[in-house]
């Protein structure tokens, strides 16, 4: 039996699964990561915290033993957010989302589009050089993130010194830094684990220059041989344009060739159609989740992933909007979030439609390799 085979009966499996248990759940709730794949019991249960809030944010705990991963796009804590953060307290940007209802043990991935240089100088408005004032990492801390990646256009925006200050300063405020502007080695790969499965989070930036396949082979030979499932986060395609763009395609199957068995991408500040490249779901980009682009409806909205290995491995989807204040990123109404996860639904591969409106993407891949199942639900 052929590996497309495979896939297609699993899609199909899981496809009729999810449509049962859906029927189960009363859909006028907001969603949280268990809402789908688990009996109604199950489901009542998770139901009883939100995933997002409006109350203030509060401290979660870092850790790289994890029982769910959640991976944002951009983040900006310079320019129009600084002010923000000066004038109504450092918290500001987190205050549509409440992560102390989070499990301690969940994950927290963003791209952090900034330097943190030693003399920090604010940055202007429109300026493109982002500074960001180091007192304000504890709040990113605070507000629930683990994991940031420097893999970026902007992490070298005050040359090297201030690029190994600004990954010091990071470590020092207990966030976990990966991924290079200009490089890709082992310093790109932070690990961390859910359950029994080891992920390896690749941080990688393909602006300026795409790696080498002798790069990628020497990358995933490490990251394989460290952990089950490989998550490439990449910084990649055209700003503003809600498709994917050629490069990012062809550097999108060269990943998956090498090992990828998930693609996640970001720089573009706005969300981009999802792909299926032989099993494996591309999310060419998230868009903004914290940013001080106000100039049209697609930049002040983001989609959030949030990745489960159990009960089934599967990426749920959760829409956010700055537009009720900005650069406060919350949940989606209901009847918004429909209306976004339609739209992204209708300009993403067809074998995703349903899933996408579903807001929930099974991890076909995962499914169908049965050394990777085995390792997750043993």
């Amino acid at each position: 039996m052929t590996k497309e085979i495979v896939l297609r009966i699993c899609s199909i499996l899981l496809g009729l699964l999810l449509i049962v248990q859906i029927s189960t759940i009363n859909i006028s709730l907001p969603l949280s990561p268990q809402s789908y794949g688990v009996i109604k019991q199950s489901v009542n249960t998770a139901l009883t915290y939100s995933f997002f809030s409006k109350q203030s944010a509060q401290l979660a705990t870092s850790t790289t033993e994890s029982n769910a991963v959640l991976f944002v796009g951009d983040v900006l804590l310079a320019r129009n957010i600084e002010s923000l953060m000066l004038k109504n307290g450092v918290t500001y940007p987190f205050l549509g989302i409440d992560t102390s209802s989070f499990p301690s043990s969940w994950s927290v991935v963003g791209n952090f589009e900034s330097a943190v240089p030693k003399k920090h100088q604010p940055t202007s408005a429109g300026e493109l050089r982002f500074s960001v004032n180091e007192e304000m990492l504890p709040s990113l801390k605070q507000a629930g993130f683990t994991h940031v990646s420097l893999a970026n256009n902007h992490s070298f925006d005050f040359g090297t010194d201030d690029f190994i200050h600004t990954n010091q300063v990071l470590i020092d405020t207990g966030l976990v830094s990966f991924g290079h502007p200009k490089k890709v080695d082992d310093s790109s790969v932070a690990f961390l684990e859910i359950g029994k499965s080891v992920i390896a989070l690749i941080g990688i930036h393909t602006l300026f220059t795409i790696p080498p396949d002798k790069t990628l082979t020497a990358l995933f030979s490490y990251v394989s041989a460290r952990s089950d499932i490989q998550v490439a986060y990449v910084h990649w395609g055209t700003e503003y344009d809600e498709q994917n763009d050629l490069t990012q395609r062809l550097f999108a199957e060269k990943l998956v060739a090498f090992g990828a068995d998930l693609i996640v991408g970001h720089h573009p500040h706005v969300v981009q159609n999802v792909d299926l490249i032989e099993g494996v779901p591309v999310f060419y980009s998230l868009g903004n989740f914290i940013f001080d682009q106000y100039f049209s409806v697609e930049t002040e909205q983001g989609l959030t992933l949030q990745l489960h290995l159990t009960p089934e491995p599967a990426l749920y989807l959760f829409p956010v909007s700055s537009q009720e204040k900005i650069s406060q990123p919350r949940l989606m109404d209901e009847d918004n979030r429909i209306a976004f996860l339609q739209r992204l639904a209708e300009r993403s591969d067809s074998r995703l439609t349903q899933d996408i409106k579903h807001g929930i993407v099974p991890l076909y891949n995962l499914v169908a390799t049965s050394s990777k199942i085995a390792m997750i639900i043993e």
